[in-house]
């Protein structure tokens, strides 16, 4: 789901998100193989588990990198004949 939002709105919001997500899963990965989880203890031995743990170092990174470099907001730029400039006389122009 974040992904697909991260996809869709691109804000820096939404690669936090992407960040955020993905450090606290790995977090939650490193908790269950060191001192377990839930009273879960994982081991971290398995093709599985190691396919997990590179699939959110991926998302870290890659999400990391979005924010990063990713969309920035639009500058507000004014070209002079947008603005309307009054003279002394109090007359716009």
């Amino acid at each position: 789901m974040i992904g697909v939002v991260a996809s869709v709105w691109r804000h820096w919001l939404a690669m936090l998100a992407c960040v955020g997500f993905g450090a606290a899963t790995l977090a939650a990965f490193y908790l269950s193989v060191t001192v377990g989880l839930f009273g879960l203890h994982e081991t971290a031995a398995g093709t599985p588990q190691i396919l997990a743990e590179a699939s959110e170092w991926t998302a870290v990174v890659a999400g990391g990198l979005a924010f990063a470099f990713g969309p920035r907001p639009a500058r507000l730029t004014f070209r002079r004949e947008d603005v309307a400039v009054s003279n002394r006389s109090g007359v716009l122009s």
